[in-house]
């Protein structure tokens, strides 16, 4: 089976339908997603559980690069807006308690 990517639009409208399957079944969604907010890079660093020579060399990615140029991201960056965080933390499963 190959790899699939998806963009972040694609995983919120899962996200969407699931939380629609969940209140259908009437079950209880457990996560609940805070609104993003700008973010350092040691902050999204830290809660992804990796160093931030790591977390440097994950955002060096020519998607995730690309991505976040189109965003507005520029070399040398070290606070990310509340959009470009969202996209980070989906495109790396990242969650803030």
């Amino acid at each position: 089976m190959e790899n699939q990517t998806y963009s972040a639009g694609t995983l919120r409208q899962v996200q969407a339908h699931m939380n629609h399957i969940i209140k259908l079944l009437g079950m209880e969604n457990i996560a609940v997603k805070m609104p993003p907010r700008a973010r350092s890079k040691g902050e999204l660093a830290k809660a992804a559980g990796v160093s931030l020579v790591t977390f440097n060399e994950w955002l060096r990615s020519p998607r995730v690069k690309d991505a976040l140029q189109e965003m507005g991201a520029y070399d040398g960056q070290r606070v990310y807006s509340p959009r470009q965080v969202e996209f980070i933390c989906d495109m790396y499963g990242i969650v803030f308690d």
